[in-house]
């Protein structure tokens, strides 16, 4: 039987989240062995001090891009999320690389950043963190808005709502 593209695609994303996994799990017990994650997140210790702290605790065998992401949290104090961020990638692992939820909002004019800003909140709270929020104008929705979230269709255009009451006073 032969492989499919998406058989080794798979192959090639679990072999490189499953290094990467490792890495982090190696750096992680080595900075709470050494209780580290305090020094790593305090503000006011400059980065070349954290740098050189994790220089000595980060061992030659840990790829240059794992030492490289871990410096980097080190750089804006969130060492401490290393255990929810291997939660995270362990997840991944198991279920998969999941799109991006996509939600397209519709409007009759051009929203302001704050209307945006509104929007994207209350669709984040109701579909969850991971959501990208694409935004079109069509003038003939009259106003309002209407916003598609996967099968989801919310309707709130003036043209639709001027269409109803004509089927009701027909």
């Amino acid at each position: 039987m032969e492989a499919s593209p998406r058989a080794y695609a798979r192959a090639v994303y679990e072999s490189a989240v499953s290094d990467w996994l490792e890495d982090l799990r190696l750096i992680k017990e080595r900075v709470e062995r050494r209780n580290l994650v305090m020094k790593l997140d305090d503000p006011a210790k400059p980065f070349e001090e954290k740098q050189a702290l994790l220089e000595d605790t980060i061992e030659a065998d840990i790829d240059r891009r794992a030492r490289n992401f871990v410096f980097t949290l080190a750089s804006n104090n969130d060492v401490n999320l290393l255990d929810e961020i291997i939660e995270g990638y362990e997840r991944l692992l198991q279920h998969g690389a999941v799109e991006v939820p996509l939600a397209e909002v519709i409007s009759a004019v051009p929203l302001t950043d704050a209307e945006q800003k509104a929007i994207d909140q209350r669709l984040l709270r109701r579909f969850g963190d991971e959501l990208e929020v694409n935004y079109r104008v069509a003038p003939d929705i009259l106003g309002g808005v209407i916003v598609r979230v996967g099968d989801k269709y919310i309707d709130g255009s003036v043209a639709t709502k001027l269409e109803r009451m004509r089927e009701r006073l027909a």
